[in-house]
């Protein structure tokens, strides 16, 4: 049936394996090579974990800063508008009862020049 003679099938397979090189199967157990290869990568996305969540930190820290200061602000002007606030309440306070004492002793003087 088959024409072509026994040699032949295998100068055919050496010109298949010179157009489609053929890898060697993978083995099913891991080299050394391969297990190195598997730790450098790891320990490399550990490291770029680590610089990550390093910057990120640093970015808190500096969106913490700025919120503290912000508050401070608001706090020291809140703090400032009830200083003038107090300030203000205690200057109509002391000049209502400057006024009052005033009435007073103009009273107290008309009743004592009434009563002479």
């Amino acid at each position: 049936m088959n024409a072509q003679p026994r040699h032949a099938d295998i100068d055919l397979s050496d010109e298949m394996a010179k157009v489609i090189p053929l890898k060697p199967a993978p083995s099913a157990r891991p080299n050394a090579h391969n297990l190195a290869d598997l730790h450098r990568r790891e320990a490399a996305r550990c490291s770029q974990r680590i610089a990550d969540a390093k910057r990120q930190a640093k970015k808190d820290a500096a969106a913490f800063v700025l919120a503290r200061k912000t508050a401070k602000a608001v706090y020291d002007a809140e703090m400032l508008a009830i200083s003038e606030a107090e300030a203000f309440t205690k200057e109509r306070t002391a000049e209502s009862i400057a006024e009052d004492e005033r009435l007073r002793r103009y009273n107290s003087a008309a009743l004592d020049a009434l009563a002479e």
